[in-house]
């Protein structure tokens, strides 16, 4: 795409913020939020929507403002598919194991 090492670290890293946002909102709904399968499920359709996103406008000469939204929807798979996929896999492990099976 022609971007600087900054612009492309700038754009890695809004990504990188939305996830983390994210997962600290999931953490303090997670009583209010759907269940586990069906985020996954939601993130799933965020990535392929980013993917998508990417595909139509990541081309040479492309600016900054059209690939935004595509890094910061894929963003948000991290909350949507990785934190509950690692909720999902240690669900049943005593929390005294959990830094030895990590």
């Amino acid at each position: 795409l022609g971007f600087r090492y900054e612009t492309t670290a700038q754009l890695m890293s809004l990504g990188g913020l939305v996830t983390v946002v994210l997962g600290i909102l999931n953490f303090q709904l997670t009583n209010v939020l759907p269940t586990k399968r069906v985020l996954i499920s939601i993130g799933f359709v965020l990535m392929a929507t980013a993917l998508l996103w990417m595909s139509r406008v990541a081309m040479p000469g492309a600016s900054v403002a059209a690939v935004v939204p595509g890094f910061m929807i894929e963003g948000m798979v991290g909350m949507f598919v990785v934190i509950q996929v690692a909720g999902l896999t240690y669900v049943d492990l005593p929390a005294k194991d959990f830094g030895h099976a990590y």
